[in-house]
C-alpha cells in the first residue's frame, strides 16, 4: 500500500522519466487554494483491491491544505483546485511556484491537471491518460505538441509521453468538456475518510488539582 503522503506529494509532481501532460491554461472556473472537502483524516485505498491485508496509512489534511503524516510532520501541498463546468480539477504546482515546462523548453510551459470527484466519504483522483492525449495531438484532434520518443523508448512496455495542450482558458474548457477520455477511466488514487480521532477517543476526566488533593480542614462545631 502506497502511503498517502507519498501519493499526494510525490505522485502529483514530475518525477524523472515519468510521462506528463501540460495544459497551457487553466479551465474557466472558481479557483481556491484548498477545497474544504479535502479537510479531514484519510486513508489511501488501492483502487484495484480494497481488501488488501496491509493496513493503510492514515494522514490528515488541514484547512490550510497541509498534510500531516503519521509521524506528525506536516507539508504544505502546492496545489490549487478549480471548479469548472468541465468538472473538478487539481492544478499541481512545483515548490518553486513557477510553471513547469516540457523537458525544460520554455516554449511549452503550462499546468499539470488531474481530475477528481468527491462522493460522500470518498475522493477519487484521475491522472491524465498520456498515451491517449499524445495520439490526439498526433491526429490534430487538439492543438499542441508532443515530444518524439526514441525508438528504444517506443519498444518499452511503459513508454514515456511528454504532451503539451495549447489553448486559452475557454479553449481548454471546451477541450476538457469534449474529451473526458483524456483522463484515466479508473481512479489513480482513492481516499476514504476515517472517523475523527475525537470521536473515537472519549474525553478523560481532568486530574485533581493540588487543592483538592489536600485533606479538607476540620470545621469546628458550634459552641466549641
Amino acid at each position: 500500500m502506497r502511503p498517502l503522503v507519498w501519493l499526494l506529494l510525490l505522485s502529483f509532481t514530475f518525477l524523472g522519466g515519468c510521462s506528463t501532460t501540460l495544459f497551457e491554461s487553466l479551465p474557466i472556473g472558481a479557483t481556491t487554494e484548498c477545497d474544504p472537502a479535502w479537510v479531514g483524516r484519510w486513508k489511501a485505498l488501492d483502487p484495484k483491491n480494497e481488501n488488501v491485508a496491509e493496513a493503510p496509512e492514515i494522514s490528515e489534511i488541514t484547512a490550510d491544505c497541509r498534510i500531516i503524516g503519521k509521524d506528525g510532520t506536516s507539508k504544505l501541498m502546492a496545489l490549487s483546485v478549480i471548479e469548472s463546468r468541465a468538472g473538478r480539477f487539481i492544478d499541481v504546482r512545483n515548490e518553486s511556484g513557477k510553471m513547469d515546462c516540457l523537458e525544460g523548453d520554455d516554449r511549452y510551459c503550462g499546468h499539470f491537471l488531474v481530475r477528481y470527484e468527491v462522493e460522500s466519504n470518498r475522493i477519487r483522483v484521475y491522472f491524465p491518460d498520456h498515451a491517449r492525449i499524445s495520439e490526439a495531438i498526433a491526429k490534430s484532434q487538439v492543438n499542441g505538441y508532443r515530444s518524439q520518443q526514441s525508438p528504444l523508448r517506443q519498444r518499452e512496455s511503459n513508454p514515456v509521453y511528454s504532451n503539451f495542450i495549447a489553448g486559452n482558458p475557454e479553449q481548454i474548457t471546451r477541450i476538457l468538456l469534449s474529451h473526458p477520455e483524456f483522463f484515466e477511466a479508473q481512479p489513480t488514487l482513492e481516499l476514504e475518510r476515517v472517523a475523527d480521532a475525537a470521536a473515537t477517543h472519549p474525553a478523560q476526566a481532568p486530574p485533581p488539582t493540588n487543592a483538592a488533593a489536600k485533606p479538607a480542614a476540620a470545621v469546628p462545631e458550634q459552641g466549641q
